[in-house]
């Protein structure tokens, strides 16, 4: 804030310029903060929203906030095994999967663009 001129000038948004006369002005300038914190996100982020399962060479995908959009899964070698698009639901469940016993990446893009990938174990 400046004090001489009565304005409040936002020192983020733009370089602030000003024209003073010689001298020593101890009062004219106060630093103003805002009430707002720093933003942290939620710690219950769309990552813990979205879960596998794999029991009995079954597949589920589970999305607690938004719909699924897309499901891939690939091996460690990163060779995909498995993609299906436009899910279009919050689970989506894959019975009978020929997938040897191995660990699998399973990525998930949910409809709201989010994406996250599970590592399993495939039994």
């Amino acid at each position: 804030e400046d004090k001489q001129t009565g304005t409040i000038n936002e020192l983020t948004a733009k370089n602030y310029t000003f024209t003073t006369k010689a001298g020593t002005f101890k009062n004219r300038f106060v630093l103003r903060y805002s009430n707002n914190t720093l933003g942290t996100g939620d710690f219950e982020t769309e990552d813990d929203a979205v879960w596998v399962v794999i029991q009995d060479k079954t597949v589920t995908v589970n999305s607690n906030t938004d719909n699924i959009d897309k499901v891939y899964i690939y091996d460690v070698a990163g060779k995909q095994l498995y993609k299906k698009d436009d899910v279009g639901n919050l689970e989506l469940i894959l019975q009978n999967q020929p997938f040897a016993q191995q660990v699998l990446l399973v990525k998930v893009v949910l409809e709201n663009g989010y994406q996250t990938t599970k590592k399993v174990i495939f039994k």
